[in-house]
């Protein structure tokens, strides 16, 4: 796909975010995003990666910690 990053995440999105990427023809949005307490106490890390639907729904999570994101298996589906 094609994401383009984004400057200013728009209202509405309960994330603290350090990066945004959002797809230029989907609208869901790759965010680096800081990772709630529950995460942070099982995977030692402090952000996590996440796919958002345009409905802004967090759908897929990544660990974070680090500034490009694990690709294929390396997603898990998530339903906040």
């Amino acid at each position: 796909g094609l994401y383009s990053r984004e400057h200013r995440v728009p209202w509405g999105f309960s994330h603290t975010f350090t990066f945004s990427y959002r797809h230029d023809y989907t609208g869901w949005r790759m965010c680096l995003v800081n990772a709630p307490e529950d995460v942070t106490k099982s995977t030692g890390r402090h952000t996590e990666w996440v796919l958002i639907d345009p409905d802004k729904a967090d759908r897929f999570r990544h660990d974070g910690d680090q500034y490009i994101p694990g690709s294929g298996h390396r997603w898990s589906n998530l339903h906040r």
